[in-house]
């Protein structure tokens, strides 16, 4: 049985390893620097 806090540590494995920059900001995820995932988390960032 998988936790979330297992999913949360799979997600950073394996998405930094494939380079792509990863941000857990409480419930939120954000992965990839596409415009929209930026401007998501600045604005989650106030």
């Amino acid at each position: 049985q998988l936790t979330e806090k297992d999913y949360r540590q799979y997600i950073l494995d394996e998405y930094t390893f494939l380079k792509r920059p990863v941000v857990i900001i409480g419930k939120k995820i954000f992965i990839g620097s596409e415009k929209k995932n930026i401007a998501a988390l600045k604005a989650s960032l106030g």
